[in-house]
């Protein structure tokens, strides 16, 4: 096991079981947002939405998802 293993372990070990609990409730947003960070499509999709392409507006949006 590397050493940042071995401290994350020890770390995740060391929490009362309400922190864990809640350290567990968070891990798959935090593994997806490190996936998407390192997805070369989805920052192409970031950059274009931030120039106004392939936006869609709230209310397009609220009608597809009839809301």
């Amino acid at each position: 096991m590397t050493d940042v293993k071995e401290k994350l372990t020890k770390a995740i070990e060391a929490l009362d079981d309400r922190l864990a609990e809640k350290l567990l409730q968070e891990w798959e947003d935090i593994l997806l947002q490190l996936k998407l960070e390192n997805d070369p499509e989805f920052l192409k999709d970031v950059e274009k939405a931030r120039q106004g392409e392939n936006v869609v507006d709230h209310n397009t949006l609220k009608k597809e998802l009839n809301a």
